[in-house]
């Protein structure tokens, strides 16, 4: 479930709890979307601290973001995770891979402020 998704400049914040499901995951898609068209580089802070799990729906509007978006990908700057959860971990650590451009960091619940001011920090 989506507990708050904003957008505020070229700054994504979401914060997930539960399972996260297709319908959810819809509405991060097109807020992302939303920001690629008015913003030249974007970041996220995503506080998946309590995320239990996606559905394959959730999975699958992701892969799509991701094939739609192939193009852009050198317009995400920072990716900032919340995570205690090692699943969690090394999957932003997969992804850092495969987006050799884009600087992703995860950080623990501790650390939400360090988080904050490390992905709003220009590169």
């Amino acid at each position: 479930m989506i507990d708050s998704l904003q957008l505020n400049d070229n700054l994504i914040t979401i914060k997930v709890s539960g399972t996260v499901d297709r319908d959810d995951w819809q509405q991060v898609t097109d807020m992302v979307n939303e920001a690629l068209e008015h913003h030249e580089r974007v970041s996220v802070l995503a506080d998946l601290t309590h995320l239990d799990s996606f559905t394959a729906g959730a999975v699958y509007e992701d892969t799509k973001l991701g094939i739609k978006n192939l193009g852009s990908l050198d317009h995400f700057d920072k990716i900032a995770v919340l995570t205690e959860q090692q699943w969690l971990e090394r999957g932003a650590q997969v992804a850092e891979k495969l987006l050799p451009n884009v600087d992703v960091r995860v950080f623990d619940t501790a650390e939400t402020q360090q988080a904050h001011r490390w992905v709003t920090n220009a590169s």
